[in-house]
């Protein structure tokens, strides 16, 4: 039951990007460069590239072949930079990965050499922070300025990978505050993951995950969500070529038995006692007071509340 829960748990996360995603979209905040249109430019010749040049994917852009792997981005999603090392062969498997998919702490070859330890060194690159009890720890990351990673992944993006440390009790809780981006020709590698424990390429442990890729865009208003332990992480993706900025805060939250940490509310709740009582414990989500016409919340009322929060 646990590992479903955590299961489903990393699927709402995936099914609330979605609806947010698509709300972004529908507010402008995602802006489609008229360049990636397939459908407009259906009438254009494909052929469109000179003898010594080779074609930007789903673009009509062309680069000069002698461009191919120099450092800079002509296309503008940076594929004549891919596979410049050669392509990464899973062993026991037919597949290939380009370098973009190693070492990006998401394993993709059936026995996970692509993020093994000895090739990626994401040990190296842990920033370990301990969070006090009842008191907010801010982080402020923006692009530039940290050490690049000797790693295949490296020559795209870079990762800044946070482990919060609560004291034994607690459960951590995590405010997204702001984010903004600017546009480059990477822009949609651009990431924020987050979950319990220590380790990002557990999928079935991340409660949160943005993605987001567009024009001069932010997002200003918070995101909330528990961690569901006294460890947890937050993985930032920044690709090398745009400007960006995160700010988040985590704060851990001691909570007297029987009650519980609130999902979507830094504040506990008793769930024998306070869930339809007529008073919001879980006072960011209300997540206490759902359903209450007919039966008491279940995870799918709470996960529904959630997504709300960050459609807001």
């Amino acid at each position: 039951m646990k590992m479903a829960s955590k299961t489903m748990i990393a699927l709402y996360s995936l099914i609330a990007l979605a609806v947010a995603a698509s709300a972004l979209v529908k507010e402008d905040l995602i802006q489609i460069p008229d360049a990636l249109n397939v459908e407009e430019n259906q009438s254009e010749s494909p052929d469109v590239c000179g003898e010594d040049q080779d074609k930007c994917a789903l673009v009509e852009t062309c680069y000069d072949a002698s461009d191919k792997c120099d450092g800079i981005y002509d296309c503008p999603v940076g594929i004549d930079e891919f596979n410049c090392e050669g392509c990464f062969a899973c062993s026991d498997s037919s597949d290939c990965l380009n370098d973009v998919r190693v070492c990006d702490f998401y394993k993709e070859c059936p026995g996970g050499e692509d993020e093994s330890e000895s090739l990626c060194k994401h040990s190296e690159f842990i920033k370990n922070v301990q969070v006090p009890t009842g008191d907010w720890v801010t982080i402020d990351q923006r692009s530039g300025g940290d050490e690049n990673r000797n790693t295949p992944a490296s020559y795209f993006k870079k990762f800044t990978h946070y482990v919060f440390q609560g004291e034994p009790g607690t459960t951590l809780f995590m405010e997204l505050l702001d984010v903004t981006w600017s546009d480059g020709p990477l822009v949609s590698l651009f990431e924020i993951s987050a979950g319990a424990g220590d380790d990002p390429t557990n999928a079935a442990d991340i409660t949160y995950y943005l993605a987001h890729g567009g024009n001069e865009a932010s997002i200003s208003n918070s995101r909330n969500n528990s961690l569901k332990s006294n460890t947890g992480f937050a993985m930032i993706n920044f690709p090398k070529g745009i400007h960006a900025s995160v700010q988040l805060r985590v704060t851990a939250i001691a909570c007297e038995s029987p009650e519980s940490l609130c999902f979507g509310s830094p504040h506990c709740m008793d769930r024998a006692k306070d869930m339809c009582n007529g008073k919001y414990d879980c006072v960011y989500s209300q997540e206490d007071e759902l359903k209450c016409d007919g039966g008491k919340a279940d995870d799918n009322d709470v996960m529904a509340i959630m997504i709300v929060m960050m459609m807001m």
